[in-house]
């Protein structure tokens, strides 16, 4: 099971770049996100992503505001359409801060926990 923190920053033209450690490591490594659905006005949409985790590895980002809270979002990293990773985070000075999760991890989730962090 892996739980992590990272931080993306939004570039001028929309695409992301930052960085994140988990518990299966003692590094900081960095992830590049290119936006293919959205705008460059906002977190939110879709975005192909390259992170370096012991070698590269490439995912599609969802991000999605979280009821309608304009600085509270939902992240999904996917493997050929399958949520590999979860995550929430929030927007401190343009900075989209949060913690992030497995799926295995997700499945030890009770219920309750799940549909409170949807």
């Amino acid at each position: 099971m892996i739980l992590g923190s990272f931080y993306l920053r939004r570039t001028s033209n929309g695409n992301l770049t930052g960085e994140f450690y988990n518990t299966t490591n003692d590094t900081i490594f960095t992830e590049s996100a290119d936006l293919q659905i959205g705008n460059n006005e906002s977190f939110v949409g879709e975005y192909d992503s390259t992170y370096f985790d012991g070698g590269a590895q490439t995912r599609k980002l969802k991000i999605v505001m979280k009821n309608l809270n304009l600085n509270i979002f939902t992240l999904e990293w996917l493997n050929n359409g399958v949520a590999q990773f979860f995550g929430e985070g929030f927007i401190n000075d343009d900075i989209l801060i949060g913690t992030y999760w497995d799926d295995q991890l997700e499945a030890q989730l009770p219920d309750e926990l799940v549909r409170f962090s949807r």
